[in-house]
């Protein structure tokens, strides 16, 4: 268990189509470190998982600040995902409740492997076959119009070429890593804490302009007496 722990003030009640300021603070004295450009990496999803913000807290002062809207009632949770000065990654949860309608929830049942945004396309290789608790590794296809585009050409976003955040669809467990370029895909490295349905977004940035990708992924159980798929660098954190 870790021993950082960001406080977050939120003015009260949240409703609805109305934007709401969102305060961090460090519940003990630590610094925060630059993490992909930015000290904390801010992720709202409503609990079905069809809505999916990532936005940046701005430092002022001893506190981090955000304002943005949610678009209907109901649960919500908010994950804070930043790195203490000299510490690894550390994350952590909030569950937010709006004031609003609440529509009907859209759970997913069956991986959704193709995801449109503008002209691109970005769609995802089970290379290794079906994911697994545990280890998981796939690669992603970016085209225009059908033409194929290597990822190693475009826009740095944060720091990366793409940003990739994972979601259990029941136990809201969190994955965040940062895809690798390789042979003219990306390719994302990801610990999966248990199987189920898993909700995915992949962002990344073409002309100054942040696309972002959203997938339905299925992790069976833990595969037994098989090794991982060789050795990567790629990093990322559950909780």
């Amino acid at each position: 268990m870790n021993t950082y722990q960001l406080h977050l003030n939120v003015t009260k009640p949240i409703i609805a189509g109305r934007e709401t300021a969102y305060h961090f603070s460090t519940a003990t004295p630590f610094r925060l470190q630059d993490s992909h450009e930015r000290k904390i990496h801010t992720i709202i999803v409503n609990n079905d998982l069809t809505f999916f913000a990532h936005i940046h807290p701005v430092e002022n002062g001893d506190s981090f600040s955000v304002h943005t809207t949610l678009p209907h009632g109901g649960p919500f949770w908010l994950f804070a995902d930043y790195v203490p000065e000299g510490q690894h990654q550390v994350i952590n949860k909030f569950a937010l409740e709006v004031e609003g309608d609440i529509p009907q929830p859209q759970v997913a049942f069956h991986p959704r492997l193709t995801a449109v945004s503008g002209e691109y396309k970005l769609e995802l290789h089970l290379d290794h076959g079906p994911l697994h608790q545990g280890h998981a590794m796939f690669s992603a296809e970016l085209t225009k119009n059908g033409t194929h585009i290597d990822p190693a050409q475009i826009d740095n976003y944060l720091g990366e070429k793409a940003h990739a955040v994972l979601i259990h669809q029941d136990s809201k467990a969190f994955v965040h890593v940062h895809p690798e370029v390789r042979n003219g895909r990306f390719v994302l490295h990801a610990e999966l804490p248990q199987e189920g349905i898993y909700r995915a977004w992949i962002q990344f940035k073409i002309h100054g302009i942040v696309h972002t990708t959203d997938f339905v992924l299925e992790a069976k159980a833990a595969q037994t007496g098989t090794s991982a798929h060789g050795h990567h660098h790629a990093h990322g954190h559950h909780h």
